[in-house]
């Protein structure tokens, strides 16, 4: 379950996140979180970041990051919401092999179908779930 405090129920504060294992010749870290439960809801794509970052502070985007809007229709992270029952969101993490040419702004969905379409060199998954009540 994905804590309170990371949901629209709670703070709503981005999680915390860390990585290892990137491949060698990785350009850009990229992260897009879905809610696969409704068809990909997006709820973060965030870009550029640095190879050697190893993760995301709690609440805190790192330094030349790049974030989209999402399907909500802000910049940046936007908490779990499920409007009924449980819901699966996905944390893929993907290591491109060259930037993926996201802006600042950018509508959510376009954004996130960039970075999944861009060839990349690994990915990985993290899935949570949250609840209505």
């Amino acid at each position: 379950m994905i804590p309170k405090d990371f949901t629209c129920r709670g703070g709503d504060k981005s999680p915390p996140l860390q990585w290892t294992g990137i491949p060698a010749g990785t350009k850009e870290i990229a992260l897009v979180v879905r809610d696969v439960s409704i068809g990909g809801f997006v709820h973060w794509v965030i870009t550029r970041m640095d190879p050697t970052l190893g993760g995301i502070a709690e609440s805190t985007p790192p330094s030349g990051s790049v974030q989209a809007n999402n399907s909500i229709g802000r910049p940046g992270y936007a908490g779990p919401c499920p409007p009924s029952g449980t819901h699966h969101y996905e944390f893929r993490v993907y290591a491109l092999s060259q930037p993926s040419g996201v802006t600042a702004g950018e509508a959510g969905l376009e954004a996130a179908t960039k970075v999944e379409k861009e060839p990349r060199l690994g990915t990985t998954l993290l899935t949570g779930l949250a609840s209505a009540s």
